[in-house]
């Protein structure tokens, strides 16, 4: 039969035995009495229906569905606790939008830019103060080279509730514009360009990639790099397996998107500026 709400209604003080409710502990007591000893009681409960009749000894029963959301938020409110009690790190900057008034060495994408590609200064500071004032209505405010919108640029002011607050980690500084170390992935990147038509299995033999690995290696955030580890990323399981993985065959959820872990490969020997070709 169906039950709708109103056929819920309180137990009269006879159905407790004929004791009034205020000869029963409160909730707040209740809870403190009990503990972890109430895991039995709630097995039981779970079995007998409904929750908030009476046993048949003519003792309450606890209202397991609120004794589990007590017990959720006091778990919350402690993991919540100990999440505001994680050092807050200090992040440091490479200082090129200090070093260059022109801000050729920050990010510009989608602004409006000048003839000889530096990006529009007025534009460039508009998008700093959105940055400061963290609204929708500020990121308006920036002026765009074109239609391309500004891709979810709130996304850093967002509140995650799981894990603790990105802004209590720290992130490392990309490195300044005028670096050994840009220049030596600059590097990294030019032998990508002429590699990328070499077969996986050939990394070894192939002259443009032993190439790489020989002028890569001499730099120290290169050291070690053989053909096996050539491209790959800088963390100890990035050289773990072979280059392609049996993964990417599969698709995934990455939440409510279905991702394809496959891609799109170029045309071997089509090379874009200086070829006239298409897909």
């Amino acid at each position: 039969m169906r039950m709708w709400k109103s056929d819920l209604r309180p137990l009269e003080p006879t159905s407790l035995g004929g004791l009034d409710s205020d000869q029963f502990p409160s909730r707040r007591e209740f809870l403190a009495g009990t503990g972890l000893k109430m895991a039995s009681t709630m097995t039981l409960a779970s079995a007998s229906a409904p929750l908030r009749s009476s046993t048949a000894a003519g003792q309450p029963q606890p209202d397991v569905g609120q004794i589990r959301a007590e017990e959720s938020y006091s778990l919350r409110a402690q993991a919540a606790g100990d999440e505001r009690g994680i050092p807050i790190p200090r992040q440091i900057i490479n200082r090129d939008e200090e070093t260059y008034p022109s801000f050729i060495g920050n990010f510009s994408k989608g602004l409006p830019h000048k003839s000889i590609g530096e990006v529009d200064p007025t534009a460039y500071r508009l998008l700093l103060s959105a940055v400061r004032q963290g609204t929708a209505g500020a990121f308006e405010q920036v002026p765009l080279g074109g239609n391309t919108q500004l891709v979810n640029p709130l996304a850093g002011a967002a509140f995650d509730l799981e894990g603790t607050d990105s802004h209590q980690l720290a992130i490392p500084p990309f490195p300044a514009l005028a670096s050994q170390a840009l220049a030596n992935e600059a590097v990294e990147l030019y032998w990508m360009a002429p590699c990328r038509d070499v077969h996986f299995a050939k990394f070894a033999t192939d002259a443009k990639t032993l190439g790489a690995v020989s002028e890569l290696s001499k730099f120290p955030a290169f050291a070690g790099v053989t053909p096996q580890t050539l491209f790959r990323g800088f963390t100890v399981d990035d050289v773990i397996g072979p280059y392609i993985s049996q993964f990417l065959l599969k698709q995934f959820n990455y939440g409510p998107y279905e991702i394809t872990g496959q891609i799109r490969g170029c045309v071997p020997g089509v090379d874009y500026l200086t070829t006239e070709a298409a897909w």
